[in-house]
Formats: C-alpha cells, structure tokens, sequence
C-alpha cells in the first residue's frame, strides 16, 4: 500500500478520507491495528489508489488493473455492500481494548470509532445491546486469547447475568477521578473469606499480582483514588486468520 500512496503522492489519510472511510482506515492496516478489514471497504480503498484489492492486501497479481475489469470490480463491490448491509445485526460491535497496564483518558477509552465490527455471533440467551466485543492487547490474557483476538463479552447491568466462579470476566481499574481507566480480563475465584480473588490468566510474570474484592461487590475501592469495577463477563473468544508470510 506504502508503494501505492508514495507513487500517488498521497497521505494515508487523504486515501482514506477519498475512498469515505474513516481517517485512520489506510493508517491502522499499515501500522498492524487493523488486522482484518472488511472487503467492500478495502474495495474502496483500492479504487482509490487506482490498484487491486490482490495487490493492496498481499502485493500480487498486477499493481494496476486493466480497464476491462473496472466494471467487474464495481459490481462486486455493490454486491459485497449489499451482502453486507443484509448481515449486519449479525456483526458484533467491537467497542475497545483489553489491555493490561494500558492507562487511558477518558477521551481515548471511549474513541471507539475505529474499531471495525468482528464476525461474533451474538449469544441467543442474552440481549444483543448487552453483547460486545473487545480486541486483546499484549500478553496479560494469553492463556485464552493472542494478541489482536476478539473477546465476546457480555454486560452485567444490561444483562443480569452475574460472574460465577471460574468465569473470566471484564475488568476496569479507575483513578484520578475517573480521567484514568485501565481495562482487562480477570479469572473470577470465589475464596472461603468472603472476598473474590481476581486472577491474569497468564503465564507472564508481570501481571502475576491479584485483585481481591468482596463477594458480590462490583465496584470497590482499592485504596484512595483508585477504583476497580467488574463490567462483563466473557462468553467467548474470536481468532481472524492470520496472515501468512510470504516466501
């Protein structure tokens, strides 16, 4: 793609914004944050730099395509925006970022506009609006999930379900008043003393230290200026296909 703006000289943004698409689309699939865009939207794209999706996502085939095919490539992205369109209330809204150790601003932990919706089939038993997904970063989850998968996570307020024992659940830390939130995923353990032990279910030693919390108690002062909160519980975990390295 690199190849494609530097010969347009073009920004990655001005791509972007050129093809409709969010500002950071072109920026997020060059940096690795995107790791599976939807088709019609790197259609778009493509268009745009006058190449192939073929040769944007994987550098084959020809960098430029013949004028013959430009009435093909119309009509399949039409029919991939209406395929689209049609499955959208099967597509679950992803709406951030577990992170470990990751501090936010209240203004970056709720920019979720560039998150693109992953493939999760939203659990029957529970209401949709309650269900959402969260991509993992770094290793403070990675017994369960990698790095760039997708957890499918369930509210606890919208939903009524509460964490059992041995459930892996959602959970913010909060400090200096709520400007700073951090958010991660904790192994739920109900111990004989009342209190609930919150476990990294990871093999990393850095995130070896648990968080205690009464039983039943969701939000819970830590020590002064610093809160943790139990948000969801997570019903399952969505992997995209790697990409495989070129020889």
């Amino acid at each position: 793609m690199q190849q494609r703006l530097d010969a347009l000289g073009m920004s990655a943004r001005q791509a972007s914004l050129d093809a409709k698409l969010s500002s950071a689309f072109a920026t997020n699939i060059l940096n690795g944050k995107s790791k599976s865009p939807r088709s019609e939207n790197l259609h778009k794209l493509a268009t745009v730099l006058g190449t192939t999706v073929n040769w944007l996502v994987n550098a084959e085939g020809p960098e430029t395509p013949p004028a013959n095919v430009h009435a093909r490539i119309d009509a399949d992205l039409a029919r991939a925006m209406e395929e689209t369109a049609q499955r959208a209330g099967d597509l679950m809204p992803v709406l951030g970022e577990v992170a470990a150790g990751r501090w936010l601003e209240v203004e970056q932990h709720i920019d979720e506009s560039r998150f693109e919706p992953a493939p999760i089939t939203p659990d029957p038993r529970w209401r949709r609006e309650a269900q959402y997904g969260l991509v993992v970063r770094g290793t403070s989850l990675n017994l369960y999930a990698a790095d760039g998968d997708t957890l499918h996570c369930l509210d606890i307020r919208q939903s009524g379900r509460l964490p059992v024992n041995g459930d892996l659940v959602i959970v913010e830390k909060v400090r200096d008043s709520g400007q700073l939130r951090e958010r991660t995923a904790k192994a739920y353990h109900e111990g004989e003393n009342q209190f609930v032990e919150l476990r990294a279910y990871s093999d990393d030693p850095r995130w070896d230290e648990p968080i205690h919390v009464p039983h039943r108690v969701f939000s819970y002062a830590l020590e002064k200026g610093l809160s943790v909160e139990i948000v969801a519980i997570v019903l399952g975990a969505y992997r995209p296909m790697p990409k495989i390295a070129r020889r």
